[in-house]
């Protein structure tokens, strides 16, 4: 159904990573809708808990993760000025400054599990671009059924699936709603109350 997967995270590498980190930098809470900071002078050890990332000219999702992450291990000073970040869920971390992070890094000869977890980080971005940049209207759907259809059962069951193209499309909700209806009719999809419950073989075009 899809010859471009998502890229393989590298759980190892993000694993070691963060446990050298356990001692370092400042614990810190964010309550759910927080805005989660993403300054070039820190990083921020996701520990716990859901966020996403939001583009600030018209706030489309760019990535969401349940996951624990490393946010701001690549310098970008203009980040804060184009993205925002927000927990979706609270969440635990930890703030470790940069110096702090590159000298643990150095001390416990990290850096190629460093280099994996960066290298994800760009695969990641040119998948969401291969997938979603230039693409018609249907495509997009099409598509984001697809990632929905690759989260864990639980998860899925928790997110509106016009919701979740929306915010990664901003395509408007009646063409959205008016595709799920034909391709619900074609017994392409299965949905219900608004959950995607499984995907059949979805057509290539519209």
């Amino acid at each position: 159904m899809e010859t471009y997967p998502l890229p393989e995270r590298p759980e190892e590498a993000i694993t070691r990573l963060i446990a050298a980190l356990e001692n370092s930098g400042e614990p810190r809470h964010f309550a759910s809708g927080a805005p989660v900071p993403a300054q070039p002078e820190n990083i921020v050890v996701i520990l716990e808990g859901s966020l996403s990332m939001h583009r600030v000219m018209d706030s489309l999702t760019m990535i969401e993760s349940t996951r624990p992450q490393l946010l701001g291990v690549t310098y970008n000073s203009q980040f804060s000025q184009h993205f925002t970040i927000k927990a979706e869920s609270a969440c635990e971390a930890r703030i470790v400054t940069r110096d702090e992070f590159e000298a643990v890094i150095e001390a416990q000869h990290l850096w190629r599990e460093l280099l994996q977890v960066v290298s994800w980080y760009y695969d990641v971005l040119y998948w969401k671009s291969y997938h979603f940049l230039g693409r018609q209207s249907y495509t997009l759907i099409r598509n984001c059924l697809i990632e929905l259809a690759a989260k864990e059962e639980q998860e899925r069951d928790e997110i509106n699936a016009c919701d979740f193209i929306r915010s990664k499309t901003n395509l408007s909700q009646s063409y959205i709603l008016k595709v799920f209806s034909d391709l619900r009719k074609g017994d392409y999809i299965d949905i219900s109350r608004g959950r995607l419950k499984a995907i059949n073989k979805l057509p290539e075009r519209y």
